[in-house]
């Protein structure tokens, strides 16, 4: 079964590039966090290759399970392909009734055989570049950048890591659109087809500061909030990925309640309140680093 995704609105894709955005206009969309998504533009989503990601997807640890090795969407690929805000205040307060509908939030990611629902919904472009971005076997070819994103205005700076995609794309050494053959490359998948540290330090100070000035809690293992969800953010089962050595993590005092939270019914909750005790964990984030020998031999081993 193939996941269906949450059509985003091409119209206004196509919009912004046949006219375009005055510069204090995107002064303020710079403002508001999401510059970096504008300057990004937006991949054409493969349910298969989603519906393949998904399905080697563990809740109970937040990672991908591969052949290689456990790993995930951390803050450091959120902050470096788009540009996105990682270090500040949660998002809480009060929250209006659910108007989710039938999806999956990308933020669960449940396995499809504990799921009666088949559609999915959320930031899937990051969870798609993620992927072109460490599993060799799964990414086009770029054969050229095209320019109508990377102009820069002004005293406005030039787009995350994940305007490289935004190119024309090849897929003569992979394919597209097919499961079976996700499935079959992420089973056959070897070490070095996965790549644990695409971003090198030059690359990452080479990108504009937005894109990195969150550096510091790229390691922290604390709690992650939206509204009314409270998940948890693991750094430590992915170490690899930072270049350092991994070792057996520990698993996060989450009570046993915890993932049987169910807001149905509670439209006016705050939830600042409902969740002070986790948010203890946030406001002292950086106590919570995690750190470890310098891997050597993943270390060598980047994009």
């Amino acid at each position: 079964m193939i996941l269906n995704t949450r059509r985003e609105d091409e119209n206004f894709w196509k919009l912004i590039e046949k006219y375009h955005i005055h510069p204090r206009v995107l002064e303020v969309i710079r403002l508001s966090g999401l510059y970096g998504v504008y300057k990004s533009n937006r991949p054409a989503i493969d349910r298969s290759l989603i519906t393949a990601l998904v399905e080697r997807w563990r809740p109970e640890t937040h990672t991908f399970h591969f052949r290689t090795g456990e790993a995930t969407i951390t803050l450091q690929d959120v902050e470096v392909l788009y540009g996105l805000p990682v270090n500040g205040d949660p998002v809480l307060g009060m929250m209006m009734a659910d108007t989710s509908g039938g999806y999956l939030k990308l933020m669960y990611l449940p396995m499809l055989e504990d799921s009666t629902q088949n559609e999915i919904a959320g930031f899937l472009p990051l969870l798609q570049i993620w992927a072109w971005e460490r599993v060799t076997v799964l990414r086009p070819q770029i054969v050229a950048h095209r320019d109508a994103r990377t102009i820069c205005h002004v005293g406005l700076p030039r787009g995350p890591h994940a305007t490289r995609w935004f190119s024309h794309l090849s897929w003569t050494n992979t394919t597209k659109h097919v499961l079976k053959v996700y499935r079959d490359a992420l089973d056959s998948m070897i070490e070095d087809q996965f790549i644990w540290e695409p971003y090198s330090d030059d690359l990452i100070e080479s990108l504009p500061l937005y894109c990195h000035v969150g550096r510091d809690i790229w390691r922290v293992r604390v709690p992650i909030f939206c509204w009314d969800v409270v998940e948890v953010y693991l750094p430590d089962r992915v170490m690899r990925q930072f270049g350092l050595q991994q070792a057996i993590p520990t698993p996060f005092p989450f009570d046993s309640n915890h993932f049987r939270h169910d807001r149905r019914g509670r439209p006016n909750t705050n939830w600042e309140l409902e969740h002070a005790h986790w948010l203890s964990f946030w406001n002292q984030r950086l106590q919570y680093s995690c750190d470890a020998p310098v891997d050597s031999e993943y270390g060598e081993k980047r994009g």
